[in-house]
């Protein structure tokens, strides 16, 4: 095991890289409970809270900022910063990914429950417009219907009106 100085943000320390990544893991597992959390446990893991990072514009562009002010250049330093960086603001992280989260949720169920208002309009049109239609198909088979009786009515009328006259 040779020593070596190596750079990784907050993380800067003279040993061997098998020290630093012992020191940094068990900070990681020191996770920071939210106010809303009593069990003590972290509410996301670290795979989740790092896609949350990298997936949010405003949290990747300060980590890279970070990354970059920090001069890390190989990946196992990357990785060593980005654990550092989850652990040191993973309360916060975990309350912005919660209400993400809760966002995204509200909004998918104002979505479903949107869909599920438009169906019961087009259900309630359709209804509206079945109706219409039988009604008005009613009246119009009582139209021809009255039509019809009227018409043979008028015939009978005509006849019985010829046929007095023929023989007065």
């Amino acid at each position: 095991n040779s020593k070596r100085s190596f750079n990784i943000g907050i993380f800067s320390k003279t040993g061997t890289l098998r020290d630093a990544a012992s020191s940094l893991a068990s900070k990681v597992r020191k996770s920071v409970k939210p106010a809303n959390n009593t069990s003590g446990q972290a509410l996301f893991d670290t795979h989740e809270l790092t896609e949350f990072i990298t997936t949010n514009q405003e949290l990747w562009e300060d980590f890279r900022t970070q990354l970059a002010a920090s001069n890390v250049v190989t990946n196992a330093a990357v990785r060593f910063f980005l654990l550092s960086y989850i652990s040191e603001r993973r309360e916060d992280l975990e309350l912005m990914l919660h209400e993400y989260k809760k966002k995204k949720k509200e909004d998918e169920s104002s979505k479903q429950s949107s869909g599920v208002k438009f169906m019961r309009r087009i259900r309630a049109s359709t209804e509206s417009i079945t109706n219409f239609a039988s009604t008005s198909i009613r009246n119009i088979q009582q139209r021809a219907s009255f039509n019809s009786t009227r018409r043979n009515c008028g015939s009978e009328t005509k006849h019985n009106h010829f046929t007095s006259h023929s023989f007065s």
